[in-house]
């Protein structure tokens, strides 16, 4: 990076969502939007998620499943928006802008401009039709999308996102799947020996990006070994971890290895032995995928898409929470840091206090033994 050029993290950012009917040219407008083919031109089932640099805003652009409408703008297919878009909540209007991927056809009066014309009523008069689809209307309908972020974040008193100065961390997954590595990364050990097989809990503390972060490494399982095929000690050191971070951890990371086929025994030895600490523990868990080189020019989105069911059910389990790092590449800290935002934006939404509660009734059966 020269002296003149900047982080991509000190680029304003954008997070788009592309909604529509099937054939509506939601993926291929988020390939022009990107200037790149991320989203595949055909019938998707899942969501897919790509980043990009583009007019000097760092963009995140999610693509989604098509809506089965009819053909034409209908009252029919009108009512099937509202209800989908809706489903987001009904705010969701606020933040929306309509994009003709052509240009709307048939006379004023006519039924489908009268449908039409309520749905940009809807989304405040926000709207786009895609032309010739150069840079410069890319650059055009970004200004568009920067504006209506401009205008909603000064109409609304919404609690902004305040950094959380102290994050209590637990660090869970297989046997080599990246743990103490990913603990060495996050508080930029530079040059730590190789590590080896984590026998029993240990704790590392660091600064970084004004944060106090407070880490707990924990011995591994088995990644074909269901909960109760584990040793007593493992089990129960992964239970004691929760109290080495009083009052509490704010953060689990699962750590899995991008380069390992994730099988059904996999996912559900995952999910046995996370559920030890007790069911409340998903809305705090964020999938860590390590040994982020290997994917190359991969999505990791691609990537959990070929492995099918049992890493997506994982997924969905952790609300679809993810971050991906290079253990060998420490680079200028950017993936620490936009991991340190993926958990401060979990902790603004979650409802059920500040830190996970580390239940009573099993730190009295730990301390009995």
């Amino acid at each position: 990076m020269s002296d003149g050029e900047l982080s991509p993290w000190c680029l304003p950012q954008l997070k788009i969502v592309l909604l529509g009917g099937r054939n509506s040219g939601k993926s291929s407008l988020g390939n022009l939007i990107l200037g790149k083919e991320e989203f595949v031109t055909r019938e998707r089932t899942s969501c897919s998620r790509s980043c990009g640099v583009v007019s000097g805003r760092r963009l995140t652009v999610v693509d989604t499943p098509g809506l089965v409408v009819s053909s034409g703008f209908s009252e029919r297919r009108r009512r099937a928006v509202e209800e989908h878009v809706g489903l987001l909540g009904e705010g969701v209007w606020g933040h929306c802008m309509v994009v003709f991927t052509s240009a709307p056809a048939g006379e004023e009066g006519e039924p489908g401009q009268t449908h039409l014309r309520w749905l940009v009523d809807k989304c405040g008069h926000r709207c786009h039709t895609l032309g010739s689809g150069g840079d410069a209307e890319v650059a055009q309908l970004l200004e568009k999308i920067q504006e209506l972020v401009s205008e909603s974040e000064g109409a609304q008193d919404a609690e902004k996102l305040r950094p959380v100065t102290n994050i209590r961390i637990v660090l869970l997954g297989a046997k080599g799947s990246g743990k103490t590595s990913t603990l060495n990364t996050i508080l930029g050990l530079q040059g730590s020996p190789a590590p080896g097989r984590t026998a029993q809990c240990t704790t590392g503390r660091g600064l970084a990006f004004g944060r106090l972060l407070t880490l707990v490494d924990t011995p591994g399982w088995w990644m074909n070994y269901f909960g109760h095929e584990s040793s007593r000690f493992d089990r129960d050191q992964l239970i004691l971890s929760q109290s080495l971070c009083p009052p509490g951890p704010h953060v689990f990371l699962l750590t899995v290895r991008v380069d390992r086929a994730f099988t059904e025994t996999y996912g559900r030895a995952a999910q046995e032995h996370v559920q030890l600490m007790g069911p409340l523990v998903w809305d705090r868990v964020i999938v860590l995928f390590t040994l982020g080189d290997w994917l190359g020019g991969t999505t990791i989105e691609r990537c959990v898409e070929s492995e099918g069911p049992p890493l997506k059910g994982l997924l969905e389990r952790c609300g679809n929470r993810y971050h991906v790092v290079n253990n060998r590449s420490r680079g200028d800290g950017f993936q620490v840091r936009e991991l340190i935002r993926k958990m401060e934006e979990m902790l603004a939404g979650s409802a059920d206090g500040p830190h996970f509660e580390v239940r009573r009734e099993v730190m009295e059966q730990m301390e009995e033994k």
